[in-house]
């Protein structure tokens, strides 16, 4: 009995420890501080909303608004399959499910599926299918076909982008209307590779933000600013290679038929005008139309 005693005093000692460890975690983690992530476009949205389910409450710092730049104004389009063969194929189709998981999460008004059809330039002739058309598109074109029947979908981006930031304020996240401005770091016994620092080649983490002259601690921090990444050279003092594209999107108001007939169109090359367009109907009566022409590369000196 007095050997049960001692083995039930030694049970109760190693709750007790653990009950003291646990809390002593939790106490830790309570106060570390967050993680502040530069740029609230999708990534940076993204990235906030699913490190808020991680139980993370981090900083958003955006210079204008959630989704100002690309993130608000791009097409939407998903597709499933369309990696097929290639190095990313798998992820095309995790994110393709990821997308409507998301849809029913955040209740995203203007996801659905939608169909696919390739047209060809030209005139009409009697070979032109026009059976698989939409009644809307009713100008000339050379040939249609179904390109894919039930692999593709769409999102309005400033949509989700929004809902993303959203719940994930709703969730304990901060967004912070802002200017990064630099870092402050710290020595650190080890970079984010696991390899050790020496004399020589001294590594340091990011202990800190400053954010319209404001020092923000922080336990981590990410740069999620699309082209404008370019300029956390100055804050690293190391080469940020970035270049983009400037192109152009037009969004149009659409009649009622657009609604309930939606289907994407991916256009060829009509040298006619120098465009390849693709044609995206919103479920809000929007249609986005790209590959208008007018494309132009800018250089990271530019972005800066």
């Amino acid at each position: 009995q007095a050997s049960s005693g001692a083995a039930l005093a030694r049970q109760w000692m190693r709750r007790a420890l653990l009950a003291s460890l646990i809390s002593s975690t939790a106490g830790m983690a309570a106060s570390k501080p967050p993680i502040v992530i530069a740029g609230a476009g999708l990534h940076g949205s993204a990235l906030a909303y699913y490190l808020t389910k991680r139980g993370e409450k981090p900083i958003l710092v955006e210079r204008h608004a959630v989704a100002a730049a690309a993130s608000g104004k791009g097409g939407g389009f998903l597709a499933r399959d369309w990696g097929e063969g290639s190095v990313t194929n798998q992820l095309h189709q995790v994110g393709f499910a990821l997308h409507e998981e998301l849809a029913s999460e955040l209740d995203l008004t203007s996801y659905r599926r939608i169909p696919v059809l390739s047209i060809s330039p030209g005139q009409k002739s009697a070979r032109t299918r026009t059976d698989l058309c939409p009644d809307w598109l009713d100008g000339d074109f050379e040939q249609a076909r179904m390109m894919d029947a039930d692999g593709g979908a769409q999102v309005a981006p400033l949509e989700l982008c929004t809902k993303l930031a959203d719940a994930a304020v709703a969730n304990g996240a901060t967004l912070r209307i802002g200017t990064v401005q630099g870092i402050r770091t710290r020595p650190s016994a080890a970079g984010a590779s696991g390899v050790a620092s020496s004399e020589s080649d001294p590594l340091e983490e990011v202990c800190g933000v400053v954010v319209d002259g404001e020092e923000i601690e922080c336990s981590a921090f990410v740069v999620t600013m699309g082209p404008w990444a370019c300029l956390a050279q100055d804050w690293f003092d190391m080469p940020v290679p970035m270049t983009g594209i400037k192109s152009t999107s037009v969004v149009f108001r659409a009649s009622e038929g657009v609604q309930v007939d939606p289907v994407a169109l991916f256009c060829g090359e009509d040298d006619r005008f120098g465009t390849h367009l693709e044609v995206y109907p919103r479920s809000s009566g929007e249609i986005y139309l790209c590959g208008i022409g007018g494309a132009e590369d800018v250089s990271d000196d530019q972005l800066r």
